[in-house]
């Protein structure tokens, strides 16, 4: 409009002209006008004007009170019939969204965070699944694919994966885990979630057999194994990549296993060589290779055992001063025994929010 205005006071003319000139309709410059002199806002948001007047107090009450989930919020549409003569759907819904927004926003930055600095010092297991379909193969029985996945968090260093068509039972995984341990050198700690086939009794065995201490996460806290989560999602992107959109000769489910045994090796093999930020730009595989030669990262057999006995008394004293029984708490003491020993040790550093925490003795 100010553009309007001073073409039309240096050159003269009619508005219609003008109109056509700037390329907006004659009907809405004549609206503008009006609503200039009037010293109202040029622009309005379509539809009726709300006439009731907005209890902003029970709104905000109300707001609060919404349940936020990752693309929609529960109840939300209540909400709207409850307000609908004072506010328009469209101003709510911009109002939830900055609202979840800022909810998972403030959730991020709440976690505790755990970044692990002792390279073959602590691993991690998890389990993993895809169907045949999501990685472009066809459709077989059984529908999908299985991978047990070991991995060193303080190098981000990928061993080989055990790929099958079923969940590795307890017996497989424990085998699995000890040629590893033969092969690359056992950890002081080895991180797992509450899975059935990885608290097996057999793997329990082997990890007494090598002396390797287990750390179970807590149920339900996803950050806790987010090492091994990312890991997955990179590993699922690099496969994809490869079978997806290409003819492979597929006749059955051997011939797919066997495609993705070979995919799987190369695209662990991709990624072992990454350089990473995290790693001051070097690959995992340096990392961990040099982290094994580190004398800080090894404990004999010996130390191994001076270690465990200090952890159990830790965890003991800790469940004597809470008073607490059963399986969860004893989980949760020893967890906060093998975290406050690491921390001490400076084999890993905890922040919230980005902000690392300290050490208290």
């Amino acid at each position: 409009m100010a553009a309007v205005a001073k073409t039309r006071a240096e050159l003269g003319g009619k508005y219609r002209a003008l109109s056509r000139m700037a390329g907006v309709p004659h009907r809405s410059i004549q609206r503008w006008r009006e609503r200039q002199g009037r010293g109202e806002p040029l622009l309005f948001f379509p539809g009726p004007k709300k006439v009731a007047p907005l209890e902003i107090e029970n709104l905000l009450t109300d707001l609060l009170a919404l349940a936020h989930g990752h693309r929609r919020t529960a109840g939300t549409g209540a909400l709207y019939a409850e307000f609908r003569d004072q506010l328009s759907r469209r101003v709510l819904g911009e109002v939830v969204i900055g609202l979840r927004n800022e909810y998972f926003h403030l959730k991020a930055a709440l976690q505790r965070r755990i970044i692990w600095q002792a390279p073959g010092l602590i691993w991690s297991m998890d389990d993993m699944e895809m169907n045949w379909l999501e990685l472009g193969l066809g459709a077989f029985e059984p529908p999908k694919v299985f991978w047990h996945q070991s991995r060193d968090l303080g190098s981000r260093r990928q061993f080989p994966s055990l790929v099958t068509t079923a969940l590795a039972p307890g017996v497989v995984v424990a085998e699995r885990l000890a040629g590893l341990f033969r092969k690359y050198g056992p950890p002081l700690f080895i991180k797992r979630d509450n899975g059935g086939n990885l608290n097996h009794e057999a793997v329990d065995k082997e990890l007494g057999n090598f002396m390797v201490m287990p750390i179970n996460s807590p149920p339900y806290y996803p950050p806790y194994n987010g090492g091994i989560e990312k890991s997955q999602r990179e590993f699922k992107t690099g496969l994809r990549g490869i079978f997806q959109d290409r003819p492979w000769p597929v006749k059955g489910v051997e011939d797919a296993l066997s495609l993705v045994q070979l995919g799987t090796k190369t695209v662990w093999h991709e990624l072992n060589q990454w350089r990473r930020p995290c790693l001051q730009g070097r690959t995992a595989n340096l990392v961990f290779e040099v982290g094994k030669q580190d004398r800080r990262y090894y404990y004999d057999q010996r130390q191994r055992r001076a270690v465990f006995d200090e952890l159990r008394t830790m965890a003991a004293m800790s469940m004597a001063e809470t008073k607490l029984t059963g399986r969860r708490a004893a989980d949760a003491a020893w967890r906060l025994a093998v975290e406050t020993w690491l921390r001490r040790e400076g084999h890993i550093t905890i922040s919230v929010g980005r902000k690392v925490l300290p050490y208290f003795a």
